[in-house]
């Protein structure tokens, strides 16, 4: 069971989902996961994982792949690349509770990246790595970086999400933060 991470940008468009689930079908591809993101006004990203039980079909199903959307990135992933987004993420937000120092490690699990600190090796044949950097409150930056696709703007807003709950974290403990209080005083009930 090969298992692949394909990344495809179509336009919004009603048939443009059914367009790639034909394409995939009719090259034995089965689709595992499937999660859609707006790009901009009028196209959007599906990320998919997906088994193609015939590899030798790789070449063949990239260029069916590219008549559909120019824009296709696709690379070999493992079954980890099927755990529910949700539940990886509040994973992550718990070892950042225990680490925020390693937020670093922390967005490239997230995202499915590297540590920009990492060696990124680069040749003729090597295209250069997409990067992600995002500002931490009160501590600078951090960098992550992949080949395999672009990250995507709703990539981006959960790497700021995550550099925030880091920001807070090691934010200097002053005491507990106040809080506005909402309590109704009118109310002597509420004590």
């Amino acid at each position: 069971m090969p298992l692949y991470k394909l990344r495809v940008d179509l336009p919004d468009d009603p048939g443009g989902l059914a367009a790639l689930a034909t394409a995939l079908a009719e090259h034995d591809v089965n689709i595992l996961s499937l999660a859609v993101h707006g790009k901009d006004a009028a196209t959007v990203t599906d990320d998919l994982v997906v088994d193609m039980r015939d590899a030798t079909k790789l070449g063949s199903l990239i260029c069916a792949l590219h008549e559909i959307s120019p824009e296709v990135s696709i690379c070999r992933t493992d079954p980890h690349a099927l755990v529910d987004g949700p539940a990886r993420a509040l994973d992550i937000a718990c070892a950042l509770a225990r680490r925020p120092d390693l937020l670093g490690q922390a967005l490239a699990r997230l995202l499915g990246a590297e540590e920009a600190d990492k060696v990124i090796a680069t040749g003729p044949e090597t295209p250069p790595p997409h990067r992600l950097t995002v500002g931490v409150p009160g501590s600078g930056r951090v960098s992550v970086w992949r080949r395999w696709a672009p990250f995507t703007v709703t990539e981006h807003a959960r790497a700021q999400a995550l550099a925030r709950l880091a920001g807070e974290l090691q934010a200097p403990a002053a005491g507990p933060r106040r809080r506005a209080d909402t309590r109704d005083r009118s109310d002597p009930s509420d004590g």
